[in-house]
């Protein structure tokens, strides 16, 4: 008795899967590469403080003063690309450079800041959430450490970028969530004559509380420049906030060493200059009375 032949299922063909893996892992690896050694800012999901105000209420974000609209400008994570250095420091306008301490030309940035009267901020690692895969670098803040520890880093990222006038945070959703960790950060802080600039990376920021408690001047931030690094979205963030001059007074605003930032500063600059919005120093917008 002859039975039926069994039909042979189509075999999948081998070489087109191997090819396909392959692709896929060296587009991976690339972009492993291309951030390897660059900071990387952590995400922010929802606008956070005044820029949620600019983003669906803009009457709510006015800070009435007389001195017309005014702007302070700072460029975070900054010690790893020499030549962006140098192009920002280049720029027409007061800019503050946040240094971050242990990059290859940390050094160098805060003697090109010096030689260019422009202000220094120590852009000081801390603990993000999802640590340790989200990783702020050498030289982070952590919740786990004890206040010895963390006075401990801090001093050595301090001596790491000399010559600063304030710091701001690197990351750190978590960390600035913890008002004891900030308490010591803050007030070691203010021992030292800085002040401290509160990035928001956090909607749950315990910054501005823990500056008041210690008596630290501080500010905090407004708008994030660029949360990506496309040009017409940066452009795009400048025209919104020119439209809306009306709505503020003073803004501080955080960009990153992107090329494609370093572009929009040099359109749009001239453009609020010549709508009478001036760029002024950070110090100058810091409050000195908590």
């Amino acid at each position: 008795m002859t039975g039926k032949r069994r039909r042979k299922k189509p075999s999948v063909p081998v070489f087109p899967l191997v090819i396909a893996v392959l692709v896929v892992a060296v587009i991976a690896g690339y972009g492993l590469w291309k951030t390897k050694g660059k900071a990387v800012p952590e995400k922010v999901v929802k606008p956070a403080g005044r820029e949620a105000a600019l983003e669906q209420k803009p009457d709510a974000a006015v800070r009435r003063d007389d001195g017309g609209n005014r702007v302070a400008l700072i460029i975070d994570d900054l010690g790893y690309d020499l030549d962006v250095a140098r192009k920002i420091s280049n720029l027409s306008v007061p800019i503050a450079l946040a240094v971050l301490p242990h990059c290859p030309f940390s050094r160098e940035v805060t003697r090109l800041a010096r030689e260019k009267n422009r202000e220094i901020l120590l852009h000081l690692p801390m603990e993000p959430r999802g640590y340790p895969d989200v990783d702020p670098g050498e030289g982070a803040l952590l919740c786990s450490m004890t206040e010895e520890d963390v006075i401990r880093q801090l001093e050595r990222n301090m001596e790491a970028v000399p010559g600063a006038v304030g710091a701001n945070n690197h990351m750190g959703s978590l960390f600035m969530e913890n008002g004891d960790d900030l308490d010591v950060v803050l007030r070691h802080l203010k021992g030292k004559g800085l002040f401290f600039v509160d990035s928001l990376t956090t909607g749950n920021s315990r910054g501005g509380q823990a500056a008041r408690r210690v008596g630290l001047p501080f500010a905090t931030r407004d708008v994030f420049i660029d949360n990506g690094s496309s040009l017409a979205e940066t452009r795009a963030v400048f025209e919104r906030l020119l439209k809306r001059r009306s709505t503020w007074r003073e803004l501080v605003l955080i960009g990153h060493p992107y090329e494609t930032t370093v572009d929009a500063l040099g359109e749009w600059i001239p453009k609020y200059e010549q709508a009478g919005i001036r760029f002024v120093p950070l110090s100058s917008v810091v409050k000195r009375e908590p």
